[in-house]
Protein backbone atom coordinates (compact mmCIF):
# COMPACT_ATOMS: atom_id res chain seq x y z
CA UNK A 1 0.00 0.00 0.00
CA UNK A 2 1.29 3.45 -0.88
CA UNK A 3 2.01 6.01 1.84
CA UNK A 4 1.60 9.77 1.80
CA UNK A 5 1.82 12.64 4.30
CA UNK A 6 -0.26 15.82 4.06
CA UNK A 7 0.96 18.81 6.05
CA UNK A 8 -1.94 21.17 6.80
CA UNK A 9 -1.01 24.82 7.30
CA UNK A 10 -3.55 27.56 8.00
CA UNK A 11 -1.78 30.66 6.74
CA UNK A 12 -3.63 33.49 8.52
CA UNK A 13 -6.80 32.02 7.03
CA UNK A 14 -9.69 34.36 7.78
CA UNK A 15 -13.04 32.80 8.69
CA UNK A 16 -16.11 34.59 9.94
CA UNK A 17 -16.42 31.93 12.63
CA UNK A 18 -13.15 33.28 14.11
CA UNK A 19 -12.39 30.00 15.86
CA UNK A 20 -8.98 29.29 14.34
CA UNK A 21 -6.97 31.95 16.17
CA UNK A 22 -6.74 33.28 19.72
CA UNK A 23 -6.76 36.85 18.35
CA UNK A 24 -10.31 36.23 17.15
CA UNK A 25 -11.68 35.61 20.63
CA UNK A 26 -13.58 38.27 22.60
CA UNK A 27 -13.29 40.91 19.87
CA UNK A 28 -15.53 42.17 17.10
CA UNK A 29 -15.29 40.74 13.58
CA UNK A 30 -13.73 43.98 12.35
CA UNK A 31 -11.12 43.98 15.12
CA UNK A 32 -10.29 40.35 14.45
CA UNK A 33 -9.80 40.91 10.73
CA UNK A 34 -7.69 44.01 11.34
CA UNK A 35 -5.42 42.13 13.76
CA UNK A 36 -5.11 39.06 11.55
CA UNK A 37 -4.15 41.07 8.48
CA UNK A 38 -2.09 43.79 10.15
CA UNK A 39 1.02 44.51 8.12
CA UNK A 40 3.40 43.95 11.03
CA UNK A 41 1.86 40.56 11.85
CA UNK A 42 1.79 39.36 8.25
CA UNK A 43 5.36 40.50 7.63
CA UNK A 44 6.56 38.58 10.67
CA UNK A 45 4.66 35.43 9.73
CA UNK A 46 5.91 35.61 6.17
CA UNK A 47 9.47 35.99 7.45
CA UNK A 48 9.10 32.89 9.62
CA UNK A 49 7.26 30.81 7.03
CA UNK A 50 9.90 31.35 4.35
CA UNK A 51 12.85 31.30 6.73
CA UNK A 52 11.80 28.48 9.07
CA UNK A 53 8.73 26.45 8.08
CA UNK A 54 9.28 26.12 4.34
CA UNK A 55 12.98 25.11 4.43
CA UNK A 56 12.24 22.30 6.88
CA UNK A 57 9.29 21.10 4.79
CA UNK A 58 11.59 21.06 1.77
CA UNK A 59 14.00 18.79 3.66
CA UNK A 60 11.16 16.48 4.69
CA UNK A 61 9.68 16.32 1.18
CA UNK A 62 13.06 15.14 -0.12
CA UNK A 63 12.83 12.00 2.02
CA UNK A 64 9.17 10.88 1.85
CA UNK A 65 6.07 11.20 -0.32
CA UNK A 66 4.47 14.38 0.99
CA UNK A 67 2.30 17.37 0.13
CA UNK A 68 2.00 20.65 2.01
CA UNK A 69 -1.46 22.20 1.75
CA UNK A 70 -1.39 25.89 2.68
CA UNK A 71 -4.85 27.32 3.25
CA UNK A 72 -5.32 31.02 2.58
CA UNK A 73 -8.39 33.22 2.34
CA UNK A 74 -9.25 35.57 -0.51
CA UNK A 75 -8.94 38.44 1.96
CA UNK A 76 -5.19 37.84 2.38
CA UNK A 77 -3.43 40.88 0.87
CA UNK A 78 -2.08 40.15 -2.61
CA UNK A 79 1.58 40.77 -1.77
CA UNK A 80 1.57 37.83 0.65
CA UNK A 81 -0.65 35.69 -1.55
CA UNK A 82 1.64 36.24 -4.53
CA UNK A 83 4.71 35.22 -2.54
CA UNK A 84 3.05 31.91 -1.65
CA UNK A 85 1.91 31.25 -5.20
CA UNK A 86 5.42 31.96 -6.47
CA UNK A 87 6.84 29.43 -4.00
CA UNK A 88 4.29 26.82 -5.11
CA UNK A 89 5.55 27.20 -8.68
CA UNK A 90 9.02 26.28 -7.46
CA UNK A 91 8.04 23.29 -5.30
CA UNK A 92 5.71 20.68 -6.76
CA UNK A 93 4.79 19.37 -3.28
CA UNK A 94 3.57 22.82 -2.12
CA UNK A 95 -0.09 23.55 -2.88
CA UNK A 96 -1.92 26.79 -2.09
CA UNK A 97 -5.62 26.26 -1.34
CA UNK A 98 -8.09 29.12 -1.29
CA UNK A 99 -10.55 28.89 1.60
CA UNK A 100 -13.85 30.75 1.65
CA UNK A 101 -14.33 32.91 4.72
CA UNK A 102 -18.07 32.23 4.85
CA UNK A 103 -17.61 28.48 5.28
CA UNK A 104 -16.08 26.43 8.07
CA UNK A 105 -12.36 25.92 7.61
CA UNK A 106 -12.29 22.32 8.89
CA UNK A 107 -14.87 21.19 6.32
CA UNK A 108 -12.84 22.85 3.57
CA UNK A 109 -9.66 21.14 4.77
CA UNK A 110 -11.50 17.80 4.75
CA UNK A 111 -12.73 18.40 1.22
CA UNK A 112 -9.26 19.30 -0.06
CA UNK A 113 -7.66 16.20 1.47
CA UNK A 114 -10.48 13.99 0.20
CA UNK A 115 -9.89 15.20 -3.34
CA UNK A 116 -6.17 14.46 -2.97
CA UNK A 117 -6.52 10.90 -1.69
CA UNK A 118 -8.99 10.16 -4.49
CA UNK A 119 -6.17 10.81 -6.96
CA UNK A 120 -4.51 7.55 -5.92
CA UNK A 121 -5.40 4.59 -8.13
CA UNK A 122 -5.46 2.20 -5.17
CA UNK A 123 -5.94 2.45 -1.45
CA UNK A 124 -3.37 4.58 0.36
CA UNK A 125 -2.28 4.86 3.98
CA UNK A 126 -1.89 8.54 4.75
CA UNK A 127 -1.39 10.98 7.59
CA UNK A 128 -2.56 14.54 7.95
CA UNK A 129 -0.21 16.67 10.04
CA UNK A 130 -1.02 19.87 11.87
CA UNK A 131 1.58 22.62 11.43
CA UNK A 132 1.54 26.36 12.10
CA UNK A 133 3.10 28.78 9.64
CA UNK A 134 5.76 29.91 12.11
CA UNK A 135 7.00 26.57 13.48
CA UNK A 136 9.44 23.95 12.18
CA UNK A 137 9.49 20.18 12.06
CA UNK A 138 12.70 18.17 12.15
CA UNK A 139 14.12 17.20 8.74
CA UNK A 140 13.64 13.50 9.58
CA UNK A 141 10.04 14.03 10.71
CA UNK A 142 8.65 12.29 7.63
CA UNK A 143 10.91 9.27 8.10
CA UNK A 144 9.86 8.90 11.73
CA UNK A 145 6.16 9.36 10.97
CA UNK A 146 6.34 6.89 8.08
CA UNK A 147 7.01 4.16 10.65
CA UNK A 148 3.40 4.56 11.79
CA UNK A 149 1.85 4.71 8.31
CA UNK A 150 0.40 1.23 8.37
CA UNK A 151 -3.24 0.10 7.98
CA UNK A 152 -3.23 -1.23 11.53
CA UNK A 153 -2.60 2.34 12.78
CA UNK A 154 -5.56 3.75 10.83
CA UNK A 155 -7.77 5.80 13.12
CA UNK A 156 -4.92 6.59 15.50
CA UNK A 157 -3.15 9.80 16.43
CA UNK A 158 0.63 10.23 16.46
CA UNK A 159 2.36 13.04 18.25
CA UNK A 160 6.07 13.66 18.79
CA UNK A 161 6.05 15.13 22.27
CA UNK A 162 9.66 16.32 22.55
CA UNK A 163 10.79 19.58 20.99
CA UNK A 164 12.37 22.96 21.57
CA UNK A 165 10.69 26.21 22.58
CA UNK A 166 12.50 28.98 20.70
CA UNK A 167 12.36 32.74 21.22
CA UNK A 168 12.38 34.68 17.93
CA UNK A 169 13.32 38.35 18.04
CA UNK A 170 14.70 40.80 15.50
CA UNK A 171 15.11 38.22 12.76
CA UNK A 172 16.91 35.52 14.77
CA UNK A 173 16.28 32.90 17.42
CA UNK A 174 17.85 34.24 20.59
CA UNK A 175 17.09 31.55 23.19
CA UNK A 176 16.15 27.87 23.30
CA UNK A 177 14.35 25.87 25.99
CA UNK A 178 13.51 22.21 26.46
CA UNK A 179 9.85 21.54 25.71
CA UNK A 180 7.91 18.32 26.15
CA UNK A 181 4.15 17.97 26.13
CA UNK A 182 1.80 15.02 25.76
CA UNK A 183 -0.59 15.34 22.76
CA UNK A 184 1.51 18.21 21.48
CA UNK A 185 -0.06 20.23 18.64
CA UNK A 186 3.14 20.88 16.66
CA UNK A 187 3.28 18.06 14.14
CA UNK A 188 0.25 16.25 15.57
CA UNK A 189 -0.72 13.60 13.01
CA UNK A 190 -3.74 11.43 12.36
CA UNK A 191 -3.34 8.23 10.38
CA UNK A 192 -5.98 6.85 8.02
CA UNK A 193 -6.55 4.82 4.90
CA UNK A 194 -8.52 6.10 1.95
CA UNK A 195 -11.06 3.29 2.18
CA UNK A 196 -11.86 3.96 5.85
CA UNK A 197 -11.93 7.74 5.43
CA UNK A 198 -14.21 7.72 2.40
CA UNK A 199 -16.59 5.37 4.23
CA UNK A 200 -16.61 7.97 7.03
CA UNK A 201 -15.47 5.38 9.56
CA UNK A 202 -12.79 7.78 10.81
CA UNK A 203 -12.17 11.55 10.55
CA UNK A 204 -10.76 12.66 7.21
CA UNK A 205 -8.03 14.79 8.81
CA UNK A 206 -6.36 15.59 12.11
CA UNK A 207 -8.59 18.67 12.44
CA UNK A 208 -11.61 16.40 12.76
CA UNK A 209 -10.27 14.75 15.91
CA UNK A 210 -11.17 17.62 18.27
CA UNK A 211 -9.00 19.43 20.79
CA UNK A 212 -5.44 18.18 20.55
CA UNK A 213 -4.91 18.16 24.33
CA UNK A 214 -7.41 15.33 24.75
CA UNK A 215 -7.10 13.47 21.43
CA UNK A 216 -6.02 10.34 23.32
CA UNK A 217 -9.42 10.24 25.04
CA UNK A 218 -11.18 9.84 21.68
CA UNK A 219 -8.61 7.99 19.58
CA UNK A 220 -5.71 5.69 20.45
CA UNK A 221 -2.67 7.96 20.30
CA UNK A 222 1.05 7.33 20.13
CA UNK A 223 3.17 9.82 22.09
CA UNK A 224 6.71 9.38 20.78
CA UNK A 225 9.31 11.28 22.82
CA UNK A 226 12.37 9.47 21.56
CA UNK A 227 13.99 12.60 20.11
CA UNK A 228 13.49 16.30 19.38
CA UNK A 229 11.08 16.60 16.45
CA UNK A 230 9.90 20.21 16.34
CA UNK A 231 10.77 23.80 17.06
CA UNK A 232 8.00 26.00 18.48
CA UNK A 233 8.40 29.74 17.96
CA UNK A 234 7.45 32.47 20.38
CA UNK A 235 7.44 35.98 18.92
CA UNK A 236 5.52 39.25 19.08
CA UNK A 237 2.95 38.07 16.54
CA UNK A 238 2.40 34.57 17.89
CA UNK A 239 -0.91 33.20 19.10
CA UNK A 240 0.77 32.41 22.42
CA UNK A 241 1.30 36.08 23.22
CA UNK A 242 -2.06 37.11 21.74
CA UNK A 243 -3.80 34.73 24.14
CA UNK A 244 -1.80 35.92 27.15
CA UNK A 245 0.01 32.58 27.46
CA UNK A 246 3.50 34.05 27.66
CA UNK A 247 5.75 31.36 29.11
CA UNK A 248 7.60 31.98 32.36
CA UNK A 249 11.13 31.28 31.17
CA UNK A 250 12.44 31.10 34.75
CA UNK A 251 10.55 27.80 35.05
CA UNK A 252 11.95 26.39 31.81
CA UNK A 253 15.31 24.68 31.29
CA UNK A 254 17.58 26.28 28.71
CA UNK A 255 19.48 24.20 26.21
CA UNK A 256 23.18 23.96 27.02
CA UNK A 257 25.70 25.42 24.58
CA UNK A 258 26.38 21.94 23.22
CA UNK A 259 22.66 21.17 22.89
CA UNK A 260 22.13 24.47 21.08
CA UNK A 261 24.93 23.67 18.63
CA UNK A 262 23.49 20.21 18.00
CA UNK A 263 20.06 21.75 17.40
CA UNK A 264 21.46 24.22 14.88
CA UNK A 265 23.27 21.44 13.05
CA UNK A 266 20.14 19.30 12.88
CA UNK A 267 18.01 22.21 11.67
CA UNK A 268 20.78 23.67 9.52
CA UNK A 269 18.36 24.57 6.72
CA UNK A 270 16.81 27.31 8.89
CA UNK A 271 18.15 30.78 8.11
CA UNK A 272 17.34 32.36 11.46
CA UNK A 273 20.00 30.94 13.81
Amino acid sequence: MEKHIYFIIRYSAYTKARGAWQIGKNVTAAEYKASLFSESRLNLHQELFFGVTLPTLKAIAATVSATALVFISDELPSVYKDALLKASEKFSWLKIVRARSDKGLVSQIDKAVESKIKEFADDVCYATVRLDDDDALAPDFGIELNKYLKPEFSGMGVTFSKGVFAIYDQGVYSAFYHYKKMNNAQGLAFVGTRSQSLQRNIPMTVFGTGNHTSIDERFPTVNDSSKIMFLRSEHDGSDLIASGRLRDKSKMKSLSDLESQELKQRFNMIRCF
